[in-house]
């Protein structure tokens, strides 16, 4: 691998987005050997875009997967998200190019409910999927399969602006280059990254009520805010739910964070031997126990995969 940044698991096996390799693979069952790729024609082969033009096969820097049950959700560099249904390797459906399969224009027509810039994650639910459009530091919903957004976060709800923070000051209702939204029952989590901060928005609301990192003010956005801490988060990146509580993935402290309810203290560390204080990068050295700039996550029967996008590898607890 060469910086594995995204993961997801079902029923049949592990997807890993392989951002430097531009590609993403499958791993069948618990198998470690891929028997399935997506933007290459080969395991061999590595070049970005297949070296040509951009079309419904090729991959530009991947950043997220995440399966569906149905098909696989893949952002990439081509300032759009791709959809692949079942086992195909070919999209079927593109989102922020207009439909089109052969362009990978930045914000293509202008800032719009159907226009991406850079996208790091896409998590669908039952009702749609959620994009992050990290750079227009905003979260579209895109309800179904509908490829033109219905709800915005982090832009005051207008479709045609992209500024962080909305150009002025951090609040409950803004974003500065979120990574991930992930819905649950009654909201949604995203990871607003260079706010370090994670924001839970209850219901369909897009003004936050809960956040972690900042010791619950929603006007700051310090790095480790107080200290490196079991409250405090560096460029947070992806948020998993567990049926308990939440885990996100705290990359500028190197290491995994876990939350138990809606407690925003973290009760348990990975990748710092326990440790809560500390946030060296392979910390005693690379080992089963230690991370470097983990990025994508996702919890499979009770098993929390981790691509430690650094160290070239993913690992599974």
């Amino acid at each position: 691998m060469n910086r594995p940044t995204g993961i997801s698991v079902d029923s049949t096996g592990v997807y890993v987005a392989e951002n430097q390799n531009f590609r993403a693979l499958f791993f069948p069952g618990s198998s470690t050997t891929a028997n399935r790729v997506y933007g290459q024609n080969n395991f061999t082969s590595n070049t970005f875009n297949k070296g040509g033009a951009t079309s419904d096969t090729t991959v530009g820097s991947p950043l997220g997967v995440f399966a569906d049950g149905a098909g696989l959700y893949l952002t990439e560099f081509h300032y759009r998200a791709l959809y692949y249904s079942g086992t195909s390797t070919t999209a079927t459906r593109v989102y922020g190019q207009a439909g089109s399969f052969t362009t990978s224009t930045v914000n293509n027509g202008g800032i719009s409910a159907t226009s991406l810039h850079n996208n790091s994650a896409a998590v669908s639910d039952a009702s749609g999927v959620y994009i992050a459009d990290y750079g227009n530091h905003r979260v579209l919903f895109f309800s179904g399969t509908s490829a033109t957004a219905t709800r915005v976060y982090g832009q005051n709800n207008g479709m045609a602006t992209g500024t962080a923070n909305l150009g002025g000051s951090v609040t409950a209702a803004t974003l500065n280059t979120p990574y991930v939204a992930v819905p649950e029952a009654s909201g949604v989590y995203i990871a607003d990254t260079f706010n370090n901060r994670v924001l839970y928005f209850s219901g369909t609301s897009t003004t936050a009520s809960r956040v972690y990192g900042q010791h619950g003010s929603f006007t700051t956005n310090t790095a480790n805010n107080g200290g490196v801490s079991a409250d405090s988060l560096n460029q947070p990146a992806v948020v998993v739910l567990g049926p308990s509580g939440i885990y996100i993935s705290d990359q500028g402290n190197n290491r995994i964070l876990y939350y138990p309810g809606t407690s925003t203290t973290a009760t348990r560390v990975y990748g710092q031997n326990g440790n809560f204080t500390s946030s060296a990068a392979n910390n005693g050295g690379v080992s089963a126990g230690s991370l470097n700039s983990p990025a994508g996550m996702f919890l499979y029967n009770g098993n929390l995969y981790v691509a430690d996008s650094l160290n070239h590898r993913v690992l599974m607890y």
